[in-house]
């Protein structure tokens, strides 16, 4: 349905955004800005070693600097190629952008179909009050939605860096974690509070939500990742306590 690819579509752009954010700030602090300090100092140092006020053997000690500088430079921009972060990172940005437009055209499509749906049943019923045939025709419908789906599929295949583990790790047991919690008991205390529906999609929608801000907001993030199993237990927890909270969120002191 559309409202279950929003949700992956939502899904893979909070760990697309993450892992972005995760790549680039390693790519920065690790490599880019280390080789642009000690470029400088080695530049630095260079000048100064023209200077005739040294002697001869401070200038030996200030070459020899330079030159152990330059090789740590070299080591650094040997290793930014093997770990190659800032390439993955552009890539995750890349896949989070197309997967933000999708997500907003699938936004529009929704509102478009709503109101197609809406046109077909005046139709429908305006040419039952006169005894008319009417034909429904969803050919539009399932093309556009087919689009998007195919959109989806190009955005995540055209990514050729993989999600850190860690992220993948998190999401995956949230997702595993919740079709646990899917027992008999919970399905019954989950129907009093929410009626006949379908609650399984936005609790899921729900539980992204709160996971990619513990982790965003995790402690040493983004220079390292957070643990995948306390994320997921402080996810599940605040899941919980939201469903609690918002179940009488609209009456009057949480009455009815």
């Amino acid at each position: 349905s559309a409202f279950e690819l929003e949700r992956e579509v939502a899904k893979n752009m909070a760990k697309h955004n993450l892992a972005n954010q995760y790549l680039g700030f390693r790519h920065f602090w690790f490599f880019t800005v280390p080789q642009a300090v000690l470029t400088c100092v080695s530049s630095i140092l260079a000048f100064v070693a023209t200077l005739d006020l040294l002697t001869n053997e401070v200038k030996t000690i200030v070459n020899t600097i330079v030159g152990s500088i330059s090789g740590v430079v070299v080591f650094l921009q040997t290793m930014s190629g093997i770990c190659n972060y800032g390439s993955r990172a552009d890539m995750h940005q890349s896949a989070a952008i197309d997967l933000r437009d999708l997500r907003d055209d699938l936004h529009l499509l929704k509102q478009k179909l709503k109101q197609i749906e809406m046109d077909r049943n005046k139709k429908k019923s305006h040419a039952e009050a006169n005894g008319e045939d009417h034909e429904d025709s969803n050919e539009e419908d399932g093309a556009s939605f087919d689009e998007i789906q195919s959109r989806f599929r190009q955005s995540l295949s055209a990514c050729k860096s993989n999600v850190p583990m860690g992220l993948t790790e998190a999401f995956a047991g949230i997702e595993s974690n919740l079709l646990l919690a899917r027992s008999k008991e919970n399905n019954v205390y989950m129907t009093k509070i929410y009626g006949e529906i379908e609650f399984d999609d936005f609790v899921q929608s729900k539980a992204h939500d709160i996971l990619a801000g513990e982790i965003l907001h995790s402690r040493f993030f983004p220079f390292s990742l957070p643990k995948s199993k306390d994320v997921v237990q402080r996810t599940m927890e605040r899941l919980r306590n939201h469903i609690e909270l918002y179940q009488c969120f609209w009456h009057k002191n949480g009455k009815v």
